[in-house]
């Protein structure tokens, strides 16, 4: 029989800002990768189409997520981020000092595998150390991290990449950052408490995982981020050929994209738990469709380009920090293992995206993949509105009338 839920402890504000932290750093080795497509394509003499390999075999690596769902629920969720800074480290290591373009596909998967480790305990870590009233907030907190990944890292990545001609010195600093992380992670961050992540049977998480709930949140997450990655994917490239955009153009394309991004995860931390989760992530993602095709129909000239970028930046970062604490709260059991699998699920249809999202863009416009993206977004949102619902809130709406 599975327990309720029970918090011993809650997230100080500092130990949040160090996983935000740690979180940054991760990000930025993530981001940086879609911006160096061209540059990795000239400089390893391979096509874009080849390039765009460390892009998905990180993403790939996302399919060991249900294995770090598992050893979180076992072996704790803080040494499995541990294990995670670890393993990313070792990536990024690699990375710096790549002599062949197989070398430096190699780098990125281990850096996947590191992330792979690192989320889903990370996010179970948070989510268990805070109370449901609050979760949007934690969580949109957490995910602030992605943004000031795109304003703050990309950019200057880029801009040290360009200025040295090479990867190498970026990807070192990149390694003693998450070093430094690791270190203080270790030091500062307590471990969570037993019961956090002891609930009923061993067999609980697998029963939750085929429930309808959960099953609609596996289809509306794997929906919604390929309809994102469809278009992502393909920005670098369209504003190469569309508006002759240098390395740093690409880099400052970032930085308003991340400037979007942060806009939209402070609108998920102020409004997600008011509206609802299941509702805010379904709006979110309503107005991502749309802000996917005004894209391609608006941004013609560069200032156009990136007023419009901007917006679907807020739409798509709203709507993802929405999804994830909605994906949070569809079970109270195995949560690790649940949120893990929604991760793997994300993973394969970004990974599955971004290997189309190029071919569709060369076969047609970038409007093409803008309607194929905005399509698979309504699509996603017609599943959840059916199938999905907050689990976590009936749970403790049942616990309340109980112990009343």
């Amino acid at each position: 029989m599975s327990r309720p839920l029970v918090v011993h402890a809650d997230l100080s504000a500092g130990r949040l800002a160090l996983i935000v932290a740690s979180r940054f750093v991760l990000n930025a080795m993530f981001r940086v990768a879609y911006v160096l497509i061209p540059f990795v394509a000239a400089r390893y003499a391979v096509d874009e189409q080849q390039a765009a390999w460390i892009v998905t075999i990180q993403v790939l690596a996302g399919l060991g997520s249900p294995l770090g769902g598992w050893l979180g629920e076992r072996q704790g969720y803080r040494r499995v981020m541990l294990a995670g800074l670890g393993l990313a480290l070792s990536g990024a290591l690699i990375a710096s000092a790549a002599p062949r373009f197989w070398v430096l596909v190699l780098a990125f998967a281990v850096f996947g595998l590191g992330l792979t480790l690192f989320q889903p305990s990370m996010q179970a870590y948070v989510s268990a150390l805070t109370p449901y009233h609050r979760r949007g907030r934690a969580i949109g907190v957490v995910e602030l991290s992605w943004a000031l990944a795109g304003i703050v890292a990309v950019p200057a990545l880029a801009w040290l990449v360009e200025r040295q001609q090479g990867i190498g010195g970026m990807f070192g600093l990149i390694a003693l950052c998450l070093a430094l992380m690791a270190g203080v992670m270790w030091a500062c961050l307590p471990a969570e408490p037993a019961i956090a992540r002891m609930h009923g049977t061993a067999a609980a998480p697998l029963q939750a995982i085929w429930t309808p709930s959960v099953r609609g949140m596996l289809a509306f997450a794997g929906l919604t981020i390929a309809s994102t990655e469809l278009v992502y994917v393909a920005q670098p490239s369209w504003a190469t050929r569309q508006f002759n955009a240098s390395l740093t153009d690409l880099g400052a394309a970032a930085l308003v994209y991340g400037l979007g991004e942060l806009l939209g995860s402070i609108g998920s931390i102020l409004f997600t738990d008011r509206l609802g989760k299941r509702v805010a992530a379904m709006l979110g993602f309503g107005l991502a469709a749309a802000a996917f095709v005004a894209l391609a129909l608006v941004g013609r000239t560069w200032p156009a380009y990136l007023a419009a970028y901007l917006v679907l930046a807020v739409c798509v970062e709203f709507a993802i920090v929405a999804m994830l604490t909605l994906a949070s709260t569809v079970s109270v059991v195995g949560r690790a293992a649940v949120m893990a699998l929604i991760i793997a699920v994300m993973q394969v249809s970004r990974a599955a995206a971004s290997r189309l999202g190029l071919p569709l863009l060369e076969q047609g416009s970038l409007l093409i993949n803008a309607l194929t993206a905005a399509t698979l977004a309504l699509l996603g949102i017609a599943i959840a509105w059916r199938y999905v619902r907050e689990g976590e809130r009936q749970s403790a709406a049942t616990t309340a009338v109980q112990q009343a």
